[in-house]
């Protein structure tokens, strides 16, 4: 069975060019900043008319501006926190009941990167308490290559990311955003597998493997009920 889903994880950093606010204070127009400045107007006129959207901008524009104002950088731009630095769109392989490939596709500007992840799940529990170990790893592209032929979709090599890249990445993010990447796979991974669907509450202990020492840096641990056949997520 293949199954489809999309979602969005991690934060990106916003910038934003705060020069039309600045011109209005200023009661200065396009052409009279250009004049004065020596900055060209096809330089000035798309950091004034789409400041959340600026492809490029110099750092002499930035310090001629600056000082033209007599203002800091900080005044000019403003950096904000955004979340859903990355969009994921995730194919998931069936293997068997308790195991699962994931095709993670992340979109870098106009590219994607492939990460294949694998999940696996057993009942560690005493047979009264549902309590499950999640392993979960970040392929890398030897591990891939094994997999490929035994998928019905699979990217070339040169489009898959390596999973310790991956999972590098994975550890400079807050602990938050680990946690909810962490989830995503989780809630994907068991709304596939009909099992849960009949068990009323349980806890996972997840944990990231990738050919690491554990730590409790790397674990993830939910606690879950089901009310009315929704699966609901106590962290």
């Amino acid at each position: 069975m293949i199954h489809f889903i999309c979602d969005s994880i991690g934060e990106f950093i916003m910038i934003k060019i705060n020069l039309k606010e600045i011109m209005d204070d200023y009661d200065i127009n396009i052409s009279e900043l250009s004049d004065s400045t020596g900055i060209a107007r096809s330089t000035i006129t798309p950091i004034v008319n789409a400041p959340n959207d600026v492809k490029a901008i110099s750092i002499d524009t930035i310090d001629t501006l600056c000082d033209f104002f007599g203002i800091d950088i900080s005044d000019l731009i403003t950096f904000t926190p955004r979340e859903n630095k990355y969009k994921e769109y995730m194919t998931w392989y069936k293997d068997n009941l308790n195991q699962e490939y994931i095709d993670m596709t992340k979109k870098i500007g106009n590219k994607k990167r492939h990460i294949f992840i694998f999940i696996s799940a057993d009942n560690v529990g005493p047979d009264t308490e549902n309590i499950y170990t999640v392993n979960i790893t970040a392929l890398s592209k030897n591990e891939y290559k094994k997999i490929k032929p035994s998928l019905k979709k699979s990217p070339e090599l040169k489009e898959v990311m390596d999973g310790k890249t991956f999972f590098n990445d994975f550890k400079k993010q807050k602990r938050d955003v680990q946690t909810a990447t962490t989830k995503i796979l989780l809630e994907n991974f068991v709304s596939t597998k009909q099992d849960f669907k009949k068990i009323k509450n349980g806890y996972f202990n997840c944990m990231w493997r990738n050919n690491e020492p554990l730590s409790i840096q790397s674990q993830f641990n939910f606690g879950f009920e089901y009310d009315n056949g929704n699966l609901i997520y106590q962290n």
